[in-house]
């Protein structure tokens, strides 16, 4: 499950959840297996969120002058200044 979104992991495991509620009590077996599988993917969601969390906290991508003239040349040249440039 690796490589998915967080929302869409996030949405299985709502799922699983919605599944394991529905089972009348008396299935305990039924309950076992479904609530083991709920598991399974909220620890699928932790790990997305986690390699997430990972990747967002890498050092942020910096441009050179050369490829901010290259942005710069395809957006046309502009009498104000980048809101976006610190």
């Amino acid at each position: 499950m690796a490589g998915r979104p967080v929302g869409e992991m996030a949405s299985v495991a709502e799922r699983a959840r919605r599944q394991y509620d529905a089972v009348e009590p008396e299935n305990r077996l039924v309950a076992r297996s479904l609530e083991r599988a709920w598991e399974e993917k909220l620890r699928a969601v932790e790990a997305v969120e986690q390699e997430h969390a990972r990747w967002r906290g890498q050092e942020p991508l910096l441009i050179g002058p050369v490829e901010r003239a290259g942005l710069q040349a395809l957006g046309g040249k502009r009498e104000f200044p980048c809101t976006f440039c610190f």
